[in-house]
């Protein structure tokens, strides 16, 4: 118990010491990379997904530690131990709210594939936007699991059409409906802080997990993307998508919509 408290407190002092209070805080990078710096963990996005690490500062050094385990030994004799992978990133301050990673060395296991450079930007000091709104158009499919199979589109107005497959109860079929102001607010809000004209148009596809299909049209431009891994910076918007339908007040109709995709 000594041990393991000696140890926060070594981690601590080392990150106070080596510039842990100008890290702090959540990043964005260019390709709206999430990266976040507190504490004595750091949450890094190298894939699509947030990796934690145990982390250490030392000079312009920002140490990324595995806290993960991997199993190892014979089929008969079947073991776990810690991964040792240590990532070492050169980091610069070009100012207070700009942040440039450059990967230095990686020790270890490789489990994870950084980039060689990475440029961030605080998440505060995001500029807000206003878009033009005037509909987006989503699409997913099942997974392993019983992620729902369904298209929704949504309007400037409000107006909505939703088709429910699979994993939608009491929604299977085809519905027409419109949001409440409240509704219709909270999305464009959502939109307005997407940083939709850096939403990437090619997702990471993995095969047992949903098919994602996007279509946002604002600013009399269109924005395509597909695949299965949005950025962690963006799951706010796939998570309203996945699940308004549930809130929507819906009328069925016996004929088949046709989405605008």
């Amino acid at each position: 118990m000594m041990k393991h408290f000696a140890t926060i407190i070594f981690f601590l002092f080392l990150n106070s010491a080596f510039g842990q209070n100008e890290l702090n805080g959540i990043w964005i990078g260019e390709n709206l990379e999430y990266l976040s710096v507190k504490d004595d963990e750091v949450l890094i996005e190298f894939q699509s997904f947030p990796d934690k690490f145990k982390y250490r500062i030392k000079k312009n050094q920002l140490i990324l530690i595995s806290n993960y385990e991997y199993s190892t030994g014979t089929r008969d004799s079947i073991y776990f131990v810690p991964d040792s992978t240590l990532y070492h990133f050169d980091y610069k301050l070009i100012n207070k709210d700009s942040l440039q990673l450059n990967l230095n060395k990686v020790s270890g296991r490789i489990s994870s594939n950084p980039k060689k450079q990475y440029n961030y930007n605080r998440k505060s000091s995001l500029k807000k936007t206003e878009i033009n709104f005037q509909s987006i158009f989503f699409s997913g499919t099942t997974c392993l699991g019983t992620c729902p199979k369904m298209k929704i589109e949504i309007d400037s107005l409000g107006n909505a059409k939703f088709e429910g497959e699979y994993y939608t109860k009491p929604f299977i079929g085809n519905y027409i409906g419109k949001l409440t102001s409240k509704q219709l607010e909270l999305l464009v809000e959502i939109l307005n802080r997407s940083e939709l004209d850096r939403f990437p148009e090619k997702l990471r596809y993995l095969i047992d997990m949903p098919n994602f299909k996007f279509i946002f049209r604002y600013d009399n431009k269109e924005k395509r993307s597909r695949g299965s891994l949005t950025p962690n910076f963006n799951r706010e918007i796939v998570n309203y998508l996945l699940t308004i339908y549930k809130e929507i007040e819906w009328t069925e109709v016996d004929y088949e919509i046709e989405f605008n995709e």
